[in-house]
């Protein structure tokens, strides 16, 4: 076969796959959008549609709400910023029943909501829409399944657009083509054009989301986990020194904002983890600058700053801003709701397709009356 043959061989080649993987990964696809589309500003919603105040983080009186919760009886494992300004936070703790609880302060410390974590993916609806669309509701199993729906629509997206663009030299006039002809010929026009449009930052957002799934594959293959300290036989003190480590940690990193607090564990996890958004930081809710500070003093004891981190670290810290789109802020999250909004788009108008073309070919094969 002659290199002139070969490329309409390999151009219906992949108009098949293309076609094809859209008929049978559509529905994961559709899913994947809808949520991702709903989850953008979830965090923003959220915060309004939960009354109380908001106040900037006061470390006394948010250490004081902490310190609470174990004189009751329960005991924190982690803390969570619920906001870019890092006004309110979640507080994972089990209770003195042992029951899995978040609870929802503001920066002073103030409870704005206490919920039992069993709760959530039946109360929340935003925690329900991140459970689907990170693993279907269905755990490791899940999570895998979206992997390779990810990877499939990574290929998906390539063979549309080796279709649509065969030479680099039609790429202008595909991207302006007026749609003209019978009803088929229109569609394909628009589905052509308007996939074009915005193929290429589909691809760049679709890859991170993938890579995002094996998220802690890909840190260890690269090394990108932050080390834990060395000092590991010294004993968690009866009082911890919360307080002390995050004004250290605060006052280490000037500028910086708190972003998240993991608590002492045991004998051989007597340090906080802190983890703040500094001023160097990739932009994204949460920040990469990594600190441990010993549980018994507050001494800082590792200090993992994300203007000093290695290229993979670096690597993998950006893959979820950049398919979230808050890599680029404000624009950059409204560019992740259009992504969303011109898939499901591309879906009506690819359906839209495929009908019009099994209409036309049942016509062509009915016997004449």
């Amino acid at each position: 076969m002659t290199a002139a043959a070969a490329t309409p061989a390999r151009r219906r080649v992949a108009r098949s796959v293309h076609r094809y993987l859209g008929l049978f990964a559509g529905v994961f696809w559709l899913i994947q959008a809808i949520t991702g589309i709903a989850l953008t500003f979830r965090w923003e919603i959220d915060n309004e549609l939960l009354a109380g105040p908001v106040a900037p983080l006061t470390i006394d009186q948010f250490s004081a709400r902490i310190d609470a919760i174990a004189r009751a009886g329960g005991k924190v494992g982690e803390v969570w910023a619920t906001n870019t300004k890092s006004t309110r936070f979640d507080i994972f703790y089990a209770d003195a029943s042992g029951e899995d609880r978040v609870m929802r302060v503001d920066g002073a410390g103030a409870i704005l909501r206490d919920r039992s974590d069993a709760a959530l993916a039946v109360d929340s609806f935003f925690d329900t829409l991140t459970s689907i669309h990170i693993s279907l509701l269905g755990g490791d199993a899940g999570s895998w399944i979206v992997g390779i729906s990810g990877m499939l629509l990574l290929t998906h997206l390539v063979m549309g657009l080796r279709v649509a663009v065969p030479r680099l030299n039609v790429l202008r006039t595909a991207l302006l083509w007026k749609p003209a002809g019978g009803l088929r010929a229109r569609l394909y026009s628009w589905h052509r054009t308007v996939g074009l449009w915005l193929c290429v930052p589909a691809i760049i957002v679709v890859s991170a989301g993938t890579l995002l799934v094996f998220e802690t594959g890909l840190g260890n293959a690269v090394g990108a986990e932050v080390p834990v300290p060395a000092e590991s036989s010294i004993p968690i003190p009866t009082k911890l020194m919360t307080a002390a480590a995050l004004r250290t940690a605060l006052e280490l990193v000037p500028g910086s904002r708190l972003s998240a607090l993991a608590m002492p564990q045991d004998d051989r996890h007597p340090w906080y983890r802190i983890r703040l958004h500094a001023p160097r930081d990739i932009p994204r809710m949460w920040g990469t600058s990594t600190l441990y500070a010993s549980a018994g003093d507050g001494r800082i004891l590792g200090d993992y700053p994300a203007g000093g981190a290695s290229a993979g670290r670096t690597f993998v810290e950006s893959l979820y801003p950049v398919h979230t789109g808050q890599i680029a802020g404000f624009p950059g999250r409204a560019v992740s709701v259009a992504l969303g909004l011109w898939f499901l788009t591309m879906i009506v108008l690819g359906l839209r397709l495929w009908r019009a073309r099994s209409a036309a070919a049942a016509k062509t094969e009915s016997p004449a009356s």
